[in-house]
């Protein structure tokens, strides 16, 4: 049983933790073939394909603000 408040829509919902997030990642892929890509995740085995992906968000929604 969830209760309601008057404040509920002022609350911020808790941020998704790993296992969530990977949840929705998942389910973008096999719902719309959308794929969510860390780069970061990606560095350790495949430098360069990390480089591609950076690159090509870098030139599609332009750089990120904290200059990674």
């Amino acid at each position: 049983m969830t209760l309601q408040s008057s404040l509920a829509p002022f609350v911020a919902a808790p941020a998704a933790d790993a296992g969530r997030l990977d949840a929705m990642r998942r389910a973008a892929w096999h719902l719309q073939g959308v794929v969510v890509l860390c780069p970061d995740e990606i560095d350790a085995q495949h430098p360069f394909l990390a480089e591609i992906v950076r690159s090509w968000a870098t030139m599609r929604y332009g750089a990120r603000k904290d200059g990674k």
